[in-house]
């Protein structure tokens, strides 16, 4: 029985860490800054995914199709044009892999969770930095963990209709 109380503590305080750290991400998407892992936990990761790499390669993976049965039905010369000399506009594979895509991953300890954003401990380059954001955006976001562990109290008691002594009171909202 002990257990299950310990199992049932270890699900309630994740899902208030899920719902705090949820705050953070919707805003800080909203606000265009670049998210580099959305983690429930501590330590090593135990499961993880990147959904928008997975799909940008199977998309990859289709336009190599299509263009091999190109090549295989019109003959055409398999090796890629070279680059002209100062030429900017052609992207080598290292330029791709630098495409920004979000890992969620469950952490080992369930002792919190984090949203690691680029710009967040250094300054970066990259514009949707959360340091190159305005102040008010950066605030909204450091808010928006809290705002929501408040919403989270809140409406389910505004929604249960609570009653004193029999007598319906109407909801504040």
């Amino acid at each position: 029985m002990v257990f299950l109380y310990i199992l049932l503590a270890v699900f309630v305080f994740g899902a208030l860490i899920f719902i705090h750290e949820l705050g953070h991400f919707l805003v800080a998407r909203a606000c265009r800054v670049t998210v580099h892992e959305f983690a429930i936990g501590m330590g090593p990761r135990l499961v993880s995914f990147c959904p928008g790499k997975r799909r940008a390669e199977k998309k990859r993976r289709a336009q190599e199709a299509d263009t091999a049965a190109l090549e295989n039905e019109f003959a055409v010369d398999p090796r890629p044009p070279r680059p002209i000399e100062g030429d900017d506009a052609a992207v080598t594979d290292s330029e791709e892999d630098k495409t920004p895509y979000t890992v969620y991953s469950i952490r080992a300890f369930p002792i919190g969770g984090f949203v690691s954003m680029e710009g967040e401990n250094e300054d970066s380059d990259d514009p949707n930095a959360l340091c190159k954001k305005s102040i008010w955006q950066r605030m909204l976001i450091l808010v928006a963990g809290p705002f929501m562990n408040v919403l989270l109290g809140f409406i389910p008691q505004q929604r249960s209709g609570i009653t004193t002594r029999g007598i319906r009171r109407r909801p504040f909202i």
